[in-house]
């Protein structure tokens, strides 16, 4: 079971500011989850890991690399939007 860690027996967290026993204290209650926001940092997060593997790679062969960029599109260039509408469509005919 989990519960706050502290050695006082006694926390000021009631509004009036009286002491009020951690036993008693509730955990904060969850808000709504923003799941485009939680694909796109669980996506950076891959982003970020493939790089540290590639700069471990490269720093064993003496290559450094200082700087990296990241650009994040919104949309797909129209090249590779009709190769995928067009895979898109096969993908339907199956």
């Amino acid at each position: 079971m989990f519960s706050p860690l502290s050695k006082k027996k006694n926390i000021n967290n009631s509004p009036k500011g009286e002491p009020v026993s951690i036993n008693t204290v509730l955990w904060p209650e969850g808000g709504v989850v923003d799941e485009e926001l939680l694909r796109q940092s669980n996506y950076l997060e891959g982003v970020l890991h493939d790089w540290r593997l590639r700069s471990k790679f490269l720093r064993e062969r003496s290559l450094d690399v200082s700087e990296v960029y990241v650009y994040v599109a919104t949309t797909w260039p129209e090249w590779q939007r009709k190769a995928l509408e067009a895979l898109q469509s096969l993908y339907r005919q199956v």
